[in-house]
């Protein structure tokens, strides 16, 4: 996966360095020879890393379907050995390209470090020739400028400064083209570091992708076991609704009991109530009957106090005969 991020900040590159060599050649109506096998050559090397682009993204997958399949339970010798060597031949070619583009990065260095010495010695040459008119248009100028000067010297001094005026226009254009190429370049390389920073972003999400898969495969599992879990649950809740359902017939037949059960204790309160009723009366009847009681010991004693008095007339009816015998034999 390094050698894919590799391969698209390379074609990024190389994408964005053929729009500058056109922005380069747009005030050219005709192409030189060399920019011509210089599009080609850069052509060329953009289908070549399109194609190592292609070959690693294979290799890659392939690796990681074979991973996959050693894997999963059960997988034979055959298929881990297999898995092993894709990987190997993926890890393998990755570094081989890296070590390629490594190589080809130090060429292309030292080979734009000869341009920028080659660059520095052409303008170098140029402004050693700008003064050098310089210097002569001013000669010119200066002898055109005294007196009794001929006409083939103010001429002469005219055409040295028109060609050293035009040679510095000439530069300052090539400069200007030059600096615009320049920031064109910085862009280019600073979005090229951008894209370079995207693709290892890119690789480092791969790789936590990958590290999500294998958590979620072990997720996976879990569910699984979770879900046979939940069946067992499920199967045992089915059993206890079963029980509920015969506890709730149970706590009906319960309540039935206990609603008759509740009848007979009103019942048996209203004839507690009754029961109260007839103690408070059979307590007024005991009152009544205790009072009668003392009465008729009232009588038995006032009985008894006739009886005596009774004995006691008895007696003095019985004095009074005896008295009236002794009265008849007194006379």
């Amino acid at each position: 996966m390094v050698a894919v991020a590799i391969l698209s900040a390379c074609f990024m590159q190389a994408a964005a360095q053929t729009p500058e060599t056109t922005h380069l050649t747009e005030k050219k109506e005709v192409k030189s020879a060399e920019e011509v096998q210089a599009e080609a050559k850069e052509a060329e090397e953009i289908k070549s890393l399109d194609a190592q682009t292609d070959e690693l993204e294979k290799l890659d997958a392939k690796a990681a379907e074979l991973l996959k399949e050693a894997e999963k339970d059960g997988a034979s010798v055959e298929a881990k050995t297999a898995a092993e060597q894709a990987g190997k031949a993926s890890t393998d070619a990755d570094e081989k390209f890296a070590k390629a583009m490594e190589a080809k990065k130090s060429a292309e260095e030292v080979q734009a470090e000869a341009k920028d010495a080659e660059e520095v010695k052409s303008l170098d040459a140029q402004a050693d020739e700008l003064e050098k008119l310089d210097a002569k248009a001013e000669e010119l100028l200066k002898e055109a400028e005294k007196d009794g000067a001929s006409v083939e010297a103010k001429t002469a001094a005219e055409q040295a400064g028109q060609a050293s005026n035009d040679a510095d226009e000439k530069f300052a254009q090539a400069m200007e083209a030059k600096e615009e190429a320049g920031e064109a370049d910085e862009e280019d390389t600073e979005e090229d570091e951008e894209d370079t920073e995207e693709d290892e972003e890119g690789t480092s999400l791969l790789e936590e992708d990958d590290e999500a898969g294998e958590a979620d495969e072990e997720d996976t599992e879990e569910d699984e076991e979770d879900t046979e879990e939940d069946e067992e649950g499920t199967s045992l809740l089915e059993e206890d609704d079963e029980a509920d359902e015969e506890d709730t017939e149970e706590d009906e037949e319960d309540t039935e009991d206990d609603e008759e059960g509740t009848s007979l204790v009103e019942e048996d309160d209203e004839a507690g109530e009754a029961d109260e009723e007839d103690t408070e009366e059979d307590e007024e009847d005991t009152e009544e009957d205790e009072e009668g009681t003392s009465l008729v010991e009232e009588d038995d004693e006032a009985g008894e106090a006739d009886e005596e008095d009774t004995e006691e007339d008895e007696e003095d009816t019985e004095e009074d005969e005896e008295d009236d015998e002794d009265d008849d034999e007194a006379e």
